[in-house]
């Protein structure tokens, strides 16, 4: 029970490491606030161990930091978003929210998404010539390469719709 911490539940109970950065700081936590525990675990509830955040934007940071340099032990370093490596940011483009990739990486996929998937080839049925099938609908429903070959189609084997007045 801690009646005397701020950040206190209704039941009267508190998290530990918040009663204790309450008592290091001397005063209730701001708003804002959050504690942080510098070696990733939460059992050892000691003053070494915490670090108060001024917020939790602040307290994302930090890990980020922290992620980056137990990957490649530089914590300026960001992770690309694409190829998922750490790279010096003068290497990347970074976004204005923070986020950064490389320039090859963002080309590749942009490529790589711009290819249409390939189910297979299917003849028209006017013309014959072979035609790309790029979805699972067309699979059913391609039979014409163009709109001509179908009206062509039509034409011919009398399918013909009456046209409104």
């Amino acid at each position: 029970m801690a009646p005397e911490c701020s950040r206190g539940f209704s039941n009267g109970y508190a998290f530990e490491h918040t009663v204790i950065a309450e008592k290091a700081l001397g005063k209730p936590l701001p708003k804002q606030a959050v504690v942080h525990h510098v070696n990733g675990k939460k059992a050892p509830n000691v003053n070494p161990n915490l670090v108060l955040c001024e917020d939790d934007n602040y307290h994302r940071f930090i890990h980020k930091r922290k992620r980056a340099y137990e990957a490649c032990g530089n914590s300026h370093w960001v992770k690309c978003t694409i190829c998922k490596t750490y790279d010096d940011p003068l290497n990347l483009y970074i976004r204005p929210d923070g986020i950064g990739y490389h320039r090859e990486c963002r080309k590749y996929k942009s490529r790589r998404l711009r290819q249409v998937p390939n189910y297979g080839y299917r003849p028209c049925l006017y013309c014959e010539t072979l035609m790309p099938l790029s979805t699972k609908r067309d699979l059913e429903r391609k039979l014409f390469c163009s709109h001509s070959c179908n009206a062509k189609w039509n034409w011919a084997n009398g399918n013909l719709k009456k046209r409104r007045k």
